[in-house]
């Protein structure tokens, strides 16, 4: 317990560096870029207007009610991806400060996961803008659950990257080989694809009704996009995958956090 104590100290000790790193992230992220930061509400809202046509032709959907469900996926899938793909180089991008300063290796994926999470409350304008426009009732739900909803995504990010950043410094196929995987559960998961499509198969079904993010996903599109609050189970299974991730970073830098410095 007295660990866990200083741990906490030293990382509220290097806030004002964390904060800088954050910033700098950011400004970096949009250097010379005409939009800048408006890019995290332009290109969501663009890619979710193609993707929404392409589809909906497809499948016959409602081009209208189906946007938003395009949309709602992207942001999260590009909150996935930022974590467990994008973060694996949080430490190995850092590794000048690493081998200067003798600080908790977490801070640099915490570093990581806030500029993801700054990202996607940005990114999360554009869906405003479209309920506002559709259905401007359910915003009044939406604002009410999304600090909770946010509080869980953090969680869930900051487990993600710190996985992805130290299994990256111990084996560098990581981030070629990480991308086939999310792209293997991307497939599986109503991203972009409705419910009725699973529903042609009983086995696909039941995973679509247990499968985390499909619930993680109803934090989102329950308040947002049906104007009601996320159900129990919703909240409950996105809270168990969350616990499962983050047990697993915990058990992870506990024990590489002593030898990674060798590995970079």
């Amino acid at each position: 317990m007295e660990g866990i104590k200083n741990y906490w100290r030293i990382m509220y000790e290097m806030r004002y560096f964390l904060a800088h790193l954050v910033r700098l992230d950011l400004k970096n992220k949009y250097r010379r870029s005409k939009l800048g930061i408006l890019w995290s509400i332009v290109y969501p809202l663009g890619l979710s207007i193609i993707m929404g046509i392409v589809f909906s032709v497809a499948f016959n959907y409602d081009i209208v009610s189906y946007m938003p469900y395009v949309l709602s996926g992207i942001l999260f899938w590009d909150l996935v991806s930022a974590s467990f793909s994008g973060g694996a180089y949080s430490i190995l991008g850092n590794d000048g400060f690493i081998r200067q300063c003798n600080h908790p290796l977490t801070m640099y994926t915490l570093k990581s996961s806030l500029v993801t999470l700054i990202n996607f409350i940005i990114s999360m304008v554009a869906l405003a803008i479209w309920v506002i426009v559709q259905n401007p009732m359910n915003m009044i739900i939406g604002l009410v659950s999304l600090p909770l909803t946010l509080i869980i995504f953090f969680a869930f990010v900051w487990a993600g990257t710190t996985i992805a950043g130290y299994t990256c410094v111990k084996y560098r196929d990581y981030p070629m080989m990480i991308p086939l995987i999310l792209q293997v559960i991307w497939y599986v998961s109503p991203v972009f694809f409705q419910e009725d499509l699973f529903k042609s198969n009983e086995i696909i079904y039941t995973w679509f009704k247990w499968n985390p993010i499909t619930h993680m996903l109803n934090l989102i599109r329950e308040p947002f996009l049906n104007g009601k609050l996320p159900g129990s189970d919703d909240y409950l299974i996105s809270l168990s995958l969350v616990l499962i991730v983050a047990i697993w970073a915990y058990r992870i830098n506990v024990n590489n956090k002593k030898d990674l410095i060798f590995y970079l």
